[in-house]
């Protein structure tokens, strides 16, 4: 494990927080500018072995508030599965993560859960199989903002 992002606070007042999630940095600073150095550690661990199977393209810096590197972050941090997990674990954690960053998520009406530690098996609208494997989302009706691509 890792430190774990504290949750979303929507504030800007970072005095005594130990690690800020990187939603609230990124919309008051435009950039995530609080690391934990075990952070970082994971999440240079996983840029170098994870990233490239999943995101071949991925060129953020650990700074960015891309939605992509924001998932890479919240990944690295905390028990996110981002060690010992199955490949799968962290593939749909990624997935779902990015899903929700680069989606609007935190204005969805129906997101419970999501991008927390607790299994994405749990998280509202999220449907996984026997195995724990994320086979479905039911994202109708819940404020998505864009297009999700195929």
């Amino acid at each position: 494990a890792t430190t774990p992002l504290e949750p979303v606070s929507s504030s800007c007042n970072f005095r005594g927080v130990v690690q800020p999630h990187v939603i609230d940095q990124c919309a008051c600073d435009g950039k995530i500018t609080i690391i934990a150095d075990d952070i970082l550690e994971r999440y240079n661990s996983l840029l170098e072995t994870f990233i490239p199977e999943v995101l071949p393209n991925f060129g953020e810096k650990v700074d960015s508030c891309d939605p992509s590197n924001q998932a890479l972050v919240w990944l690295s941090s905390g028990t996110n599965n981002a060690g010992e997990a199955p490949e799968f674990v962290r593939q749909d954690r990624y997935a779902l993560a990015y899903l929700y960053l680069d989606q609007g998520g935190i204005a969805w009406s129906d997101s419970q859960g999501w991008i927390t530690e607790q299994d994405a098996c749990l998280w509202d609208r999220v449907s996984c199989d026997s195995d724990g494997r994320v086979i479905g989302l039911d994202l109708s009706k819940n404020g998505i903002i864009g297009q999700v691509s195929t």
